[in-house]
């Protein structure tokens, strides 16, 4: 058999016994990696029962305002850290992917 008909055929199987060996040296996210991610530190806003005056009403729009804004922002800030983690993960994918069609090709 000639042998890049045996990688060809086999690349299957050469995949799904590196992604077990991947597997087994990737460790999951443990519950203190989960912890490590910083919480929000704004401030909710008391909310009255009722409002005594228009002014009193008006501060408490301008807190609620800073606070959306506030987690807005931080959860912007995740998505930055999230989506390096994602291209980071996905780099790793095309190396492996890189790394097959280069054994494949020979």
């Amino acid at each position: 058999m000639n042998n890049r008909l045996f990688i060809r055929l086999f690349s299957p199987v050469m995949l799904v016994a590196a992604m077990n060996v991947f597997a087994q040296e990737a460790k999951a996210p443990d519950k203190a990696a989960a912890s490590s991610v910083p919480k929000h530190n704004c401030v909710r806003p008391d909310a009255p029962a009722k409002f005594e005056s228009d002014a009193q009403q008006k501060i408490f729009v301008k807190q609620m305002d800073g606070y959306r804004d506030c987690l807005m922002a931080y959860r912007n800030e995740m998505n930055k850290v999230a989506q390096a983690h994602i291209d980071a993960a996905n780099g790793a994918i095309e190396e492996f992917n890189g790394f097959v069609s280069a054994i494949n090709k020979k």
